[in-house]
């Protein structure tokens, strides 16, 4: 997807069309949620995620009269960029959480959301399997479906909005980025009312970013899919 809006075919909306159709997306998933927590359907919940998040903005575009948007950016271009921006952020993001964890759990610092009874010295998942399942499903089940809709799709559109159509390139982008961002958090949290999951309203700041700077979504679903498995490295290594 293209950062440059003028060249894209997505339709000109305002932000209240473009807040509605996102708050009717998002009731739409909280509603397969619930409905699956009593039904069969929650045995195929990721799939049916999946689905929505692929399909619903061909919907929105086709109902709107415009036409999809493709990466401008080459693709190695992209690819690059997620490993690098992957490897500085994540790797920082491994040493803190250790320290905090560390400190905390001696005393030293306010315990949030663990059990300090269970926290151990690292040990690195010795399940391969598991550890490449858990790969494919942050990559092809997660990152992929998550960047396509919220960066590929919704940023755009939102860069392209009736409603900062006099606004600088620049301001507008920052604008796109944190609103998509809030987007991100809204909707994680609108479908289960976890509150813990308004904090990806930080990781999606640095996706927003990524998609502009890389001209595309590929390096997102790079760092996107890392993150959520060095989440989970740390959080077995650590906890499990």
């Amino acid at each position: 997807m293209t950062s440059d809006s003028s060249k894209s075919g997505l339709p000109v909306n305002s932000l209240t069309k473009i807040s509605v159709f996102f708050l009717l997306f998002t009731g739409v998933l909280s509603a397969f949620y619930w409905i699956g927590r009593v039904t069969f359907i929650g045995g195929f919940l990721v799939e049916i995620y999946a689905v929505l998040f692929l399909f619903s903005p061909l919907l929105y575009i086709k109902l709107s009269g415009g036409s999809e948007e493709h990466d401008s950016s080459p693709l190695l271009k992209q690819v690059l960029i997620g490993f690098a921006v992957s490897i500085i952020v994540l790797g920082l993001f491994a040493i803190l959480y250790r320290f905090y964890f560390e400190s905390a759990c001696s005393g030293k610092l306010p315990l949030l959301g663990r059990d300090c009874r269970s926290f151990h010295s690292f040990a690195w998942p010795e399940n391969t399997r598991t550890f490449l399942n858990i790969l494919a499903f942050n990559l092809i089940a997660v990152a992929l479906p998550e960047e396509y809709f919220y960066r590929g799709f919704l940023q755009p559109l939102i860069l392209k909005s009736s409603s900062f159509t006099d606004w600088a390139l620049k301001r507008k982008m920052l604008a796109a980025v944190l609103i998509q961002a809030v987007f991100f958090a809204a909707g994680h949290f609108l479908v289960d009312f976890n509150p813990l999951r308004l904090a990806v309203f930080f990781p999606a700041v640095i996706f927003g970013f990524l998609a502009f700077k890389s001209g595309g979504i590929t390096a997102g679903i790079i760092f996107h899919a890392l993150a959520n498995q060095v989440s989970w490295i740390l959080e077995k290594g650590f906890f499990g």
